[in-house]
């Protein structure tokens, strides 16, 4: 599970972590709380970078 935070780092990794346990964080610097609208490149990459290594 890949967890992406914000400003509000570590707030989804610790709330995915109680769900799951094999949990990738990812902190996008600069960013609110709409990670995926705010920087959509960088977000794009982390997702992307996920993808590649889980395969």
């Amino acid at each position: 599970m890949l967890a992406v935070d914000g400003i509000n780092t570590p707030f989804t990794e610790r709330t995915m972590r109680q769900v799951a346990g094999d949990v990738t964080a990812v902190t996008i610097p600069g960013v609110g709380h709409l990670v995926a609208q705010e920087a959509p490149a960088a977000f794009a990459t982390a997702v992307g970078d996920f993808v590649d290594r889980s395969r």
